[in-house]
């Protein structure tokens, strides 16, 4: 587009080199040599800008995707040597149409050319009022397709910003917290919040334990796992994942009678078992009977029923990884010790006394970073945290990719502005000529700027509105704290400076382009 405003900018020149003898094949080299010198200046800024953007941004991007963990940033000269072969490539393809534009224009056409249609339908005369309104419509509309691309080109930036602001409104940070806490504080080995495959689901120490007791007031809550195999063949097997709650974790998810389940004949199933092949694992109704064989030297088989079934184990109570063709089995904590034997607690959630939160937190942060690294620590403190990070990377994404649309929006309006103007200089000269003051010039070109800022408004917040639900469903309607609420505020907020910029650029090219007399800006060029 920018490549089309500069060739219909320098239209007359063209047709005037056509005159002397200059061939079109001769005139496409002219633009392809003005593209190699704008990009051998714009491409080398640019790939220092996106490698300083790339750095910025990549860390951003995958903490988003939960693999920031590390990140090395990497210079490798075929990255630039892609980038900039793609810039070149862009580029020509660029300027290849309006490349034929100018070498198609003969000297008499380029002489006419005021950047309208050639072609005109012929339409019916009506008689209304013109205004200072009116005639600044017709200059807008004149061009049908540039009108579109500067109201699409301007729209891009706000519509992504809308997104963005949608998008963290749409995180609902009490569902954040209550799926991913139960109590004041959590603590389980580094493996239990980590990716890692292999979990450690033993980690939590006698010696941290005791130092929890000793600051003083506080509930403690241990969640013990126990990992049982029941091997039919090679191919056929069950693993059972035995989970030993208390009763804080057992009124997190599930009505049951905890002193029913404390007898040691009774236990919990979860419904989210997954089955592999054949279905061969299937999961008992209440009332039913499942035996458990424990894998300790004393210890025997035991039978227990089906109390209740529950649709899924929390993950904020398990291993936070899960097997295929698996069964959720959850005991009482005391039953699950007697059967196992001594275990250490996989995860420890604690709640403690309001004006002993400071205090407990700052005894973990320097137990976990100093005493055993091995052990980590969330509250509803890092939580919140965690999720103002959160928020804080997409509106920093969002707004890094708002600010360049617009810049490019705002550049395109920039070009097409003054690109109209020069070819209208005549025109506008003429118009002085029969009368018109200087003061209505520069009305008609405000008037222009306030066309392009409505259709734009109007654009946006219609079928704007549209793409933002889209995309904010893209970027994050997967997260499982997402609650869909979409914002126009940011794009109504923007459209006041939108208005001053849209009606100061065509006054600024306009003192800038016709600085002239009259009577020079009447000749022909």
């Amino acid at each position: 587009s920018i490549f089309i405003i500069s060739v219909n900018t320098d239209i007359h020149f063209y047709g005037l080199l056509k005159t002397i003898g200059t061939t079109g094949k001769q005139i496409r080299k002219i633009i392809k040599i003005q593209a190699l010198a704008l990009s051998a200046a714009g491409i080398p800024i640019g790939l220092l800008l996106g490698y300083a953007t790339g750095v910025y941004l990549s860390p951003l991007i995958l903490n988003i995707l939960s693999v920031g963990g590390g990140i090395q940033t990497s210079a490798n000269p075929l990255i630039f040597a892609f980038a900039a072969a793609f810039s070149m490539l862009t580029v020509f393809i660029g300027c290849r149409k309006p490349g034929q534009i100018a070498a198609r224009v003969s000297p008499v056409d380029a002489v006419k050319y005021s950047g309208a249609p050639s072609t005109v339908k012929r339409q019916s005369k009506k008689t209304r009022k013109v205004t200072m309104l009116s005639m600044a419509w017709a200059n807008v509309t004149r061009e049908k397709r540039k009108l579109s691309m500067i109201v699409i080109s301007l729209s891009l930036s706000l519509i992504l910003l809308n997104s963005a602001f949608s998008a963290i409104k749409s995180f609902d940070m009490d569902k954040y917290m209550s799926k991913s806490i139960i109590s004041d504080f959590t603590i389980a080995h580094t493996s239990i919040f980590g990716p890692e495959i292999e979990k450690n689901t033993n980690g939590v120490t006698d010696e941290l334990l005791r130092g929890v007791g000793q600051l003083g007031e506080s509930e403690i809550s241990n969640i013990y796992y126990h990992e049982l195999f029941d091997y039919r063949s090679e191919e056929d097997f069950t693993i059972y994942e035995v989970y030993g709650v208390d009763r804080v974790a057992l009124e997190y998810f599930s009505d049951i009678d905890y002193e029913k389940l404390r007898s040691g004949s009774y236990a919990i199933v979860s419904k989210d078992s997954v089955i592999y092949g054949d279905g061969a694992l299937d999961i008992p109704e209440v009332g039913g009977r499942l035996t458990l064989k424990s894998d300790s030297p004393a210890g025997s088989p035991r039978g227990f029923e089906v109390l209740g079934l529950t649709d899924e184990y929390p993950h904020l109570l398990s291993k936070r990884a899960f097997y295929g063709n698996s069964l959720t089995v959850i005991i009482a904590e005391d039953v699950f010790l007697d059967f196992f034997g001594a275990s250490q607690p996989m995860q420890t959630n604690i709640n403690v006394n309001a004006e002993d939160i400071g205090r407990f937190e700052a005894w973990l942060e320097n137990y976990t970073a100093n005493q055993n690294p091995e052990l980590k620590f969330i509250s509803r403190n890092t939580l919140k945290a965690e999720f103002d990070g959160l928020r804080a990377t997409y509106i920093t994404l969002g707004g890094a990719m708002s600010a360049i649309l617009a810049l490019i929006g705002i550049m395109n309006f920039v070009n097409a502005v003054v690109a109209s103007i020069i070819t209208r200089r005549r025109e506008l000269a003429m118009l002085q000529g029969v009368g018109m003051t200087g003061r209505q010039i520069r009305n008609i070109l405000l008037f222009e700027g306030l066309c392009y800022t409505t259709l734009t408004a109007f654009f946006t917040l219609t079928v704007g509105f549209a793409l933002s639900l889209l995309i904010v469903k893209v970027m994050a309607g997967s997260i499982w704290f997402f609650n869909q609420h979409l914002t126009v505020m940011p794009s109504v907020l923007s459209l006041a400076p939108l208005l001053i910029i849209c009606a100061a650029i065509p006054l600024i090219c306009h003192k800038k382009l016709n600085k002239g007399s009259l009577v020079e800006r009447l000749r022909v060029e």
